[in-house]
């Protein structure tokens, strides 16, 4: 079973920065990458590009180009809305999900059926 995150639940929550790179590093870090380098292998993208997109201030200029966003977004498991900042809606229910994916099927049914425990 698969748990089902309802928008009335709780509002999910803001990115801790405005920032692509920012977003994109907290993302990173969640989902278990450490580092930008070992992320950008995974990606296939210069291990300095990608470092930049972390750490630059976004403008116009210096916006993520936008086959790396979809990698980064693919990778990521999100929408490419969050890997550019248009919107963060779905953020938490993907933390939810990947923390219900990593549980043993014990807990799972725990999880899903809390009175039958």
């Amino acid at each position: 079973m698969t748990i089902i995150w309802h928008h009335s639940q709780r509002r999910p929550r803001q990115a801790k920065t405005s920032t692509a790179g920012g977003r994109c590093k907290g993302l990173r870090q969640e989902t278990g990458y450490a580092s930008a380098r070992a992320f950008a292998e995974r990606l296939g993208i210069p291990a300095p590009a990608y470092a930049k997109y972390e750490r630059q201030p976004e403008t116009p200029d210096n916006s993520i180009p936008m086959g790396a966003a979809w990698r980064i977004a693919d990778a990521l498991e999100c929408s490419i809305n969050v890997v550019v900042g248009r919107y963060d809606d779905g953020v938490e229910a993907m933390r939810v999900q990947r923390m219900y994916d990593r549980l043993s099927p014990g807990s799972r049914e725990r999880v899903d059926d809390p009175w039958t425990s």
